[in-house]
């Protein structure tokens, strides 16, 4: 019987199990309510079993303007900041690449 992370056994610090990259990280995903591609990132997330904070720029003066800053002054979302690098809009594969997890 397999012992560890997964069906492989895999150890959680095993550079071939991808858990443990995200385990560790505060992800925090500025959004609004009606955006796309926020429901297709809150979903992968959701799927792979990461843990984010959702902050809805449209109810939060304070995180629109953060948005605008780290994204050449335009309303960008999802823009998630992960561990303090943001990323504006990043597409299913590069978020799996940014969290370290396999898809």
């Amino acid at each position: 019987m397999a012992t560890g992370i997964g069906a492989l056994g895999l150890a959680a610090t095993d550079p071939r199990c991808h858990w443990y990259a995200w385990t560790d990280m505060a992800i925090r995903m500025y959004s609004t309510q009606w955006c796309s591609d926020c429901w297709r990132a809150k979903n992968f997330l959701r799927e792979q079993g990461i843990e984010f904070t959702e902050i809805d720029i449209e109810n939060d003066d304070s995180a629109a303007a953060l948005v605008m800053r780290q994204n050449d002054g335009k309303r960008r979302v999802p823009t998630f900041d992960i561990d303090g690098a943001f990323y504006g809009n990043p597409n299913i594969p590069e978020l799996a690449r940014i969290l370290g997890v396999a898809i």
